[in-house]
């Protein structure tokens, strides 16, 4: 699936830029001040757009530039190492197949020190791959997500909203 959003974002498609958690930053920040939290990673960040001119989301949260990871993009594919305060993943979880998404449920937290944030649409994408395959690959009601969060939470806080 991977090569699939890879291709994409190497044949110029302006896709995936990373802009869609900016409508979520007041609500991150307020988590970000209350848990202390100074390091972040936003897992599935897309192109980085929002920590770049003129977004740069971050400086309202009080924190360096997180560390950004997305395995469709270049710049952006190493796996981070070590634990991050908090880890954000913004419309990510419906684009994992069905059968990785525990385990990237569960990497999210492993991940995370202090909390997890996530949003995730629970509906099919406007847009399709060439082939006509929806790019929301895991359709699933908001209660099956906050399930999977509640089993693989490992008693950290997390944010799960449903991006409308």
């Amino acid at each position: 699936m991977i090569a699939r959003y890879r291709h994409l974002v190497e044949n110029g498609s302006d896709n995936f830029q990373g802009l869609g958690i900016t409508q979520y930053q007041n609500q991150i920040g307020r988590l970000i001040r209350k848990s202390g939290s100074k390091t972040v990673l936003d897992y599935g960040c897309g192109g980085g757009f929002q920590y770049s001119h003129p977004y740069e989301i971050h400086k309202t949260w009080g924190v360096d530039v997180p560390t950004l990871y997305d395995p469709a993009f270049p710049s952006h594919d190493d796996l981070p190492k070590g634990t991050f305060d908090a880890v954000l993943a913004s419309d990510v979880l419906e684009h994992i197949p069905l059968e990785e998404v525990a385990e990237l449920v569960s990497r999210l937290f492993n991940y995370s020190d202090k909390f997890v944030w996530a949003s995730v649409c629970c509906r099919l994408a406007k847009k399709t791959f060439e082939d006509g395959v929806n790019m929301h690959v895991t359709i699933q009601p908001f209660w099956w997500w906050q399930a999977k969060f509640v089993k693989w939470s490992q008693g950290k806080h997390y944010v799960l909203v449903e991006t409308r």
